[in-house]
């Protein structure tokens, strides 16, 4: 996707910049690849700024952040890092099919989320299921890191999901703000 029509669509504050072909988005410098925008987020134990040279190393071509940087790639800086973040995966990994069911809550989401993937299943609509144990598609298991994915995660997986399932995907969100743009 060309940068111009990716900023066409989110409001981000630019002045000028090279037209350039964005193949990705990441959060993490170790998944940066050539034609990717990297987005360094300041954690609790660690700023992605710190890893800015990396992503660079890696041929960034952009960098999506909330803060002023010194960098010598274009950079575009956003008022709420994390929606605009969502907002760049969605586009760059669509996924217009699907419908999503969110299980919330204290105790539960994960039985609750397989239990309706089983039953859609069993109804023979073709349905996935994402959580604290990874990835259910197809009756097999590709495990996960957290019960919620961030949206650059989950956007990549409904994108690889849409041509495996019919329609719909179960998955347990844990607190937060939305993480990509669900219609409900």
């Amino acid at each position: 996707m060309l940068l111009s029509e990716l900023l066409k669509k989110v409001s981000l504050n630019v002045v000028s910049f090279n037209e350039l072909e964005i193949k990705g988005i990441s959060n993490s410098s170790k998944e940066v690849k050539e034609g990717y925008i990297f987005v360094p987020i300041k954690g609790e134990k660690t700023d992605g700024l710190d890893f800015l040279q990396e992503a660079v190393n890696k041929k960034a071509v952009a960098v999506l952040t909330d803060r002023d940087i010194d960098t010598t790639l274009p950079c575009f800086k956003s008022q709420n890092l994390k929606k605009d973040m969502a907002k760049i995966a969605s586009l760059l990994y669509p996924s217009e099919k699907i419908k999503t069911i969110a299980v919330t809550g204290t105790n539960g989401k994960t039985s609750t989320a397989y239990y309706v993937y089983q039953l859609l299943n069993a109804c023979g609509i073709k349905t996935a299921s994402i959580g604290t144990l990874g990835v259910y598609v197809n009756d097999v298991l590709k495990e996960g890191k957290m019960t919620t994915p961030d949206s650059i995660i989950l956007a990549k997986e409904l994108c690889e999901l849409e041509n495996l399932i019919n329609k719909y995907l179960t998955f347990e969100f844990q607190g937060g703000e939305p993480l990509l743009n669900f219609e409900t």
